[in-house]
């Protein structure tokens, strides 16, 4: 129990910012408080607060009242390796232990991943659908799990890098390594 610590709502925003920023889902600048406290259904002082204790952390810089606060990221922080995004087939396939395994070890190597918005049952299995999503979303490569072999045949076209687990048998992927 010597790891347990009671944390302030503010600290645990500022925690949740610090994820959000090193997944690169916030570049170059942070939303301003209030905009960012409506997304989260926080009190705009609150997200101010986080915003403060980040800042002491020398992770933002304020450019002064009214303006957005720059990120600052140290050279280990600014350059991921790559970017992955685990495309699934259902909702629940984001809680099979070795998808989240396998998240967490890329993660873990530098990289930045994180489980997509939407499933490709969420999508209808539309693959219009799925060529929108994919093309709004600025990966390095996809990992896709259980995918049709419609959807299998598609990523396989595309130049973004594909790695398919569990899908369809016999469908040409582009293989790279990891490395």
């Amino acid at each position: 129990m010597d790891d347990f610590q009671i944390k302030s709502s503010a600290d645990q925003l500022a925690d949740h910012l610090k994820q959000q920023i090193a997944r690169g889902n916030f570049q170059n600048h942070m939303p301003g408080a209030p905009s960012m406290a409506s997304v989260l259904g926080v009190d705009h002082r609150l997200v101010i607060s986080a915003f403060e204790i980040l800042e002491q952390e020398g992770l933002l810089v304020s450019e002064g009242v009214g303006k957005r606060r720059r990120i600052v990221l140290s050279d280990k922080q600014k350059t991921p390796l790559m970017r992955f995004q685990i495309f699934t087939y259902e909702e629940c396939d984001r809680q099979l232990f070795y998808l989240v395994d396998l998240q967490h070890k890329l993660m873990n190597a530098g990289h930045i991943c994180a489980f997509s918005s939407v499933t490709l049952t969420g999508l209808g299995m539309d693959l219009i659908k799925l060529k929108r999503y994919v093309e709004k979303n600025d990966v390095d490569a996809w990992i896709t799990f259980a995918s049709s072999k419609q959807a299998l045949d598609w990523f396989a076209a595309q130049k973004t890098p594909a790695y398919a687990l569990a899908g369809r048998m016999g469908v040409p992927v582009q293989r790279e390594c990891l490395n």
